[in-house]
């Protein structure tokens, strides 16, 4: 197994639901991003033609990018972007019938759109991919994008982008918990992965999935030990555990973390349905680990699925 290094991360995220979200707001409650400016970025008349994911991504990546990156892959995790473009395509076409549908929103309408128009943007040339697994979105980009470094030796951004669309916020809405327990929400998390060395190296993955019912965490203790223990014997037990999913404080990830006397349990400051948070996870994982240290994010998804990422720091 080749090495794979995290060269930079960047992250655009929401800590807390906006202030600016009241009850007669149409996506209260959530989180949502209310402070950045896509336009110091992307011009007006290209602005025009992205949906919201797109702005966000190319807004975040814009740090990230340099002079020579045209052979660069983008490797990009979402459920949900596209969401407000399908949103929006839709309901002109339902009220004014075929020639109200706008055809420079339906190129929007599928999950790629984002890493499409921000590989467009950018002009990188390189291998481009998304991701659907829902929380596990973000997660598995970048478990793409490690498995591609080990047969190509090239620059790959990493990551997840997703956003809250009023119709989606709707269904969510009408789910047990919703507003209390866990809230949907947006943003971006993204690292620039290759094989030359720096401080911060990824070691590898974990994945599965544990019988449970649709929609609900796992709640098998010993099954989940069992399955983390296996990953614990391959690549020994971390400093730290980031447990991510939409409501972290009640999930197996923390029982297993105390049962396997991991000594730091990070749960960040996101808290919401969406695949960037792990992502996000490992951006802070990998700006704040001291010297040496190692660290798991722990994802699950809805189903029982789960995905485990193991990073460590190599140097100071």
């Amino acid at each position: 197994m080749k090495p794979i290094y995290v060269a930079q991360c960047s992250e655009l995220a929401a800590s807390r639901p906006c202030e600016s979200l009241d009850t007669g707001h149409p996506l209260y409650p959530s989180i949502t991003m209310d402070h950045f400016n896509p336009s110091t970025v992307i011009p007006m008349m290209k602005m025009r033609r992205m949906d919201r994911a797109s702005r966000m991504l190319i807004y975040t990546m814009k740090s990230m990018i340099d002079s020579d990156c045209e052979g660069w892959g983008l490797y990009v995790g979402t459920y949900s972007a596209g969401s407000d473009a399908v949103e929006q395509f839709l309901a002109r076409y339902l009220d004014e019938g075929p020639l109200g549908a706008n055809p420079m929103v339906f190129p929007n309408t599928v999950l790629n759109a984002a890493a499409g128009q921000a590989a467009i943007f950018y002009g990188l040339k390189g291998p481009n991919s998304t991701q659907c697994q829902n929380l596990l979105a973000g997660t598995a980009a970048v478990q793409a994008a490690f498995h591609h470094l080990q047969r190509n030796d090239l620059t790959v951004i990493a990551g997840a982008v997703d956003i809250v669309a009023e119709h989606q916020l709707r269904v969510w809405r009408g789910m047990h918990g919703y507003g209390s327990e866990f809230l949907i929400g947006e943003g971006v998390g993204l690292l620039k992965l290759s094989r030359r060395p720096s401080a911060v190296q990824l070691l590898g993955f974990s994945q599965g999935r544990l019988s449970t019912p649709v929609f609900q965490l796992p709640t098998g203790g010993e099954a989940w030990s069992q399955q983390y223990s296996v990953h614990c014997e391959k690549f020994g037990r971390p400093d730290r555990v980031y447990p991510f999913s939409f409501s972290a404080e009640q999930t197996e990830v923390q029982m297993t973390a105390e049962m396997n006397d991991i000594d730091r349990i990070e749960l960040g400051a996101n808290r919401g349905i969406s695949s960037s948070l792990p992502v996000q996870a490992m951006v802070h994982a990998c700006t704040h680990l001291k010297s040496g240290e190692s660290a798991d994010i722990l994802a699950f998804g809805f189903a029982g699925d789960f995905l485990v990422t193991r990073i460590k720091r190599l140097t100071d």
